[in-house]
């Protein structure tokens, strides 16, 4: 694809991913981002880490920076792979 190609793809992509993010019971917060990934606010950042863990998805805890105890980085990815990740979240309840 080309450049602006993907940059619209990561766009609509990361817009999808995080009405999804924000309407999930786990999810506390989802912040704005222009980049490729969300930093998000979790009920409980530990469930949510050990079940991604498990189906092998990276997320990056982000709990040890100053006002982000709850946190992690979540990168957009493919739409097949946030659909992987909404459907994780779907199932870790706070």
């Amino acid at each position: 694809l080309r450049l602006e190609e993907r940059v619209a793809r990561v766009r609509q992509e990361r817009g999808r991913l995080g009405a999804a993010l924000r309407a999930l019971p786990i999810v506390k917060r989802v912040d704005d981002s222009e980049g490729n990934f969300l930093l998000v606010e979790l009920a409980d950042r530990e469930a949510l880490l050990a079940a991604a863990r498990a189906r092998g998805i990276i997320l990056r805890d982000r709990h040890q920076e100053p006002g982000l105890a709850d946190c992690v980085r979540i990168t957009v990815g493919a739409p097949g792979e946030n659909d992987e990740l909404i459907t994780l979240l779907e199932s870790v309840r706070p």
